[in-house]
């Protein structure tokens, strides 16, 4: 019932409340915790779950939250076969994505320390810190809005530009120069 609620939030927060009939399946030949696919029809999404990660990851229910995340991105074009650069790649919605976890999840999860040596291409994490932080420092609708150019155009980073005024490369140096806060 806790994964329904926040799968309720996220339906709402990122694809205007509509929500996916969910089939959750085990797969132990997977290397990953979990991902998502498509169902048998379109309106259904399907979730498999690496039984050896939960045995080793008892407490990591945020995997869920994560893969919810993905049932409910409906983007035009995130250009997931590019490599990671500012053009794209999967770094875009594996950081927003985690950004959902830290944001909706009722766990705990913590987000990396900077480091000089990090990139926002590096995904997950590190890209969920660098998005929470223009959320919190450049503009509090930075994710709502991002989301809504993701699922209304092709993704380019002047969709950066568009929303906050600065270049992606310009929001990563602000970023890095700062006292990276975020809570």
């Amino acid at each position: 019932s806790d994964f329904s609620k926040v799968y309720v939030k996220l339906a709402e927060y990122f694809n205007y409340g509509i929500m996916y009939d969910v089939v959750y399946t085990i797969d132990p030949d997977t290397d990953a915790a979990a991902y998502q696919t498509a169902g048998r029809n379109p309106l259904e999404k399907k979730i498999a779950l690496n039984p050896n990660y939960f045995k080793a990851n008892r407490n990591d229910f945020g995997v869920l939250t994560h893969e919810l995340t993905h049932t409910v991105q409906e983007y035009r074009d995130a250009r997931y076969s590019a490599p990671n650069t500012s053009e794209g790649g999967n770094w875009i919605t594996e950081g927003i994505t985690d950004w959902s976890r830290y944001t909706f999840d009722r766990y705990p999860f913590s987000l990396p320390s900077y480091s000089a040596s990090q990139s926002y291409t590096d995904s997950y994490r590190v890209t969920a810190r660098f998005f929470l932080w223009i959320d919190q420092n450049i503009d509090d609708t930075f994710l709502e809005q991002f989301n809504e150019g993701l699922k209304c155009e092709v993704y380019t980073s002047k969709l950066f530009t568009k929303i906050t005024g600065k270049t992606l490369d310009e929001l990563w140096s602000l970023y890095a120069a700062s006292d990276h806060r975020v809570v």
